[in-house]
């Protein structure tokens, strides 16, 4: 796990016990901060593309199909780009 997603878990939880001490106003700060830490997790980082932990039926095809090239590094990189081109696009 990492120390962002450490951070969010904690504040979640301290948010849950401070609801029950002190009242909304100070959970709401803390559940704002966890909300703004999970938003950071989920955007990539540049170079970087999320992807499905499944392999869908079209990135499997998008790959399966890539053009052959001169050598299996060029299928290898000509595959990933297409499996990449036609993952699902947006989280859901």
């Amino acid at each position: 796990m990492t120390y962002d997603q450490q951070r969010a878990i904690l504040s979640l939880t301290e948010a849950k016990g401070i609801l029950r001490e002190r009242g909304e106003n100070y959970c709401a700060i803390l559940i704002a901060d966890a909300i703004e830490i999970i938003s950071a997790l989920r955007a990539a980082s540049e170079g970087f593309v999320l992807v499905p932990v499944e392999l869908t039926d079209e990135m499997f095809n998008a790959g399966l199909f890539a053009p052959l090239g001169e050598s299996s590094a060029d299928f290898v990189h000509g595959s990933w780009a297409a499996m990449l081109a036609a993952r699902p696009q947006g989280v859901k």
